[in-house]
């Protein structure tokens, strides 16, 4: 069965990098509830925002509101490449 996944942000700390391990330790859930595939996006390097997909299943169990440096989550529209023939 395939996880349906929520698209997210965070703004980290620049003093730790940023790890899959480190994230999901943060928000208290699984390493497998981070999507691996899509891992860990840059999106604004000045305010060191990242976005990241976490599980459905992980975000309705755990209490991430709690949480004043995550946003989403936000739309995830998937996009494919144009035929390009």
């Amino acid at each position: 069965m395939m996880k349906n996944f929520l698209l997210m942000t965070i703004k980290w700390d620049q003093k730790y990098h940023l790890s899959p391990e480190v994230l999901a330790k943060k928000l208290n859930v699984e390493l497998e509830d981070i999507d691996e595939d899509f891992g860990l996006v840059s999106v604004d390097e000045e305010e060191n925002i990242f976005s990241f997909r976490l599980s459905e299943k992980a975000y309705s169990k755990s209490n991430l509101k709690k949480i004043k440096e995550l946003g989403g989550p936000f739309s995830d529209t998937k996009i494919e490449p144009f035929d390009t023939h």
